[in-house]
């Protein structure tokens, strides 16, 4: 197999600078046409190379994952407190008095058994 160098086109006039199919190339064939892109170092591309319609390059650094933008605001006190009771499955202010009902010890409706 083939030596892989990094190219990109020989120009930035958005043309196509390079087309190989080649068993040798990565994936079997390669197009350079913009961003650097890794290749197999073919005849063809050693022509390519020297005509300069495609240029050698580094590769390209990795992307950095994106970084979030802050909390514009954020929650209150009482906010995280409520939320952190739900998560525990505690009852909470007005959701309290709904459950309390129908539980032994709970005072029953005025004529509820009449």
């Amino acid at each position: 197999m083939a030596e892989l160098i990094w190219v990109k086109p020989g120009h930035d006039d958005g043309r196509v600078a390079f087309v190989e199919t080649h068993a040798d190339q990565p994936g079997g064939d390669v197009f350079v046409a913009g961003p650097p892109v890794q290749v197999a170092k073919t005849a063809k591309v050693e022509r390519a190379l020297a005509a300069g319609d495609i240029v050698e390059c580094d590769a390209p650094k990795a992307a950095k994952a994106p970084v979030p933008p802050p909390p514009t605001s954020h929650p209150s006190r009482e906010e995280v407190q409520t939320e952190v009771a739900k998560l525990r499955g505690e009852a909470v202010a007005d959701e309290a008095k709904d459950k309390d009902k129908g539980k032994p010890g709970a005072k029953p409706a005025v004529g509820w058994n009449s």
